[in-house]
């Protein structure tokens, strides 16, 4: 057997033909295609669109968070480190 041979693939992968050419392919229609395509990726989908919800609040969450308090130096500019660097707090 030669290692280099490239195996089969395990799943049908969906073809889109009509992509925004600016935005691409969202992950919600890739899976909901694959899983078109592969009926037993089913709980995959779910797995992945879990992910894609969490991933979009935690952006959200620090998009709209606030920096006030977080920035400049620690402890007024009296913290120093190992290397003799002062800390910074963010």
């Amino acid at each position: 057997e030669d290692p280099f041979d490239i195996p089969e693939p395990r799943w049908e992968c969906p073809v889109h033909e009509d992509v925004c050419t600016e935005t691409g392919v969202t992950l919600s229609r890739y899976m909901m295609e694959m899983v078109r395509a592969n009926p037993e990726l089913e709980e995959i989908e779910s797995i992945f669109t879990s992910l894609q919800v969490a991933c979009k609040t935690l952006s959200n969450l620090v998009r709209t968070s606030s920096l006030t308090g977080l920035t400049g130096l620690e402890a007024g500019g009296g913290s120093i480190n190992v290397q003799g660097e002062e800390q910074k707090k963010l």
